[in-house]
């Protein structure tokens, strides 16, 4: 079965804030980008430690084969999705932004839900973002 985008998941989109593009990268794909993960987290746990959450940008690490995240950020029919669910110059894959996030290695560890830009931006017209939180064009 291959990917079709309907307007369900616009509606979704629109209605809960996500949508899944559900079997869009080919396993293929899935599979080279697993294995560049594993190698991702091996880098990051001896940099920075076994609890290291975070390996970003991929770009910085030449060790990594880009060709993976390089066939991601470059595939037709996720980035006919993303641009269709959202604008025309919304983009993803830029290897010099794109993170991998990865499990703990010792210990369970959460970081509380938050919103990522709202809550940590000292000063913010919550007034204003209120607003403008469900534009997609104010992103």
């Amino acid at each position: 079965m291959t990917f079709a985008f309907t307007d369900q998941h616009l509606d979704q989109y629109h209605t809960q804030g996500y949508t899944v593009f559900r079997q869009i990268l080919p396993l293929s794909l899935l599979g080279e980008l697993r294995r560049v993960a594993a190698q991702a987290r091996e880098i990051a746990r001896q940099q920075r430690g076994v609890q290291t959450q975070r390996l970003q940008p991929v770009g910085n690490y030449p060790e990594l084969d880009p060709r993976p995240f390089v066939d991601y950020a470059e595939l037709a029919p996720l980035n006919d999705a993303i641009q269709r669910t959202l604008t025309p110059r919304h983009t993803h894959g830029d290897r010099q932004m794109l993170g991998i996030l990865l499990e703990p290695g010792e210990l369970p560890w959460c970081t509380q839900w938050h919103r990522d830009w709202r809550d940590n931006v000292a000063g913010l017209d919550l007034a204003l973002w209120d607003a403008h939180f469900s534009d997609v064009n104010y992103f």
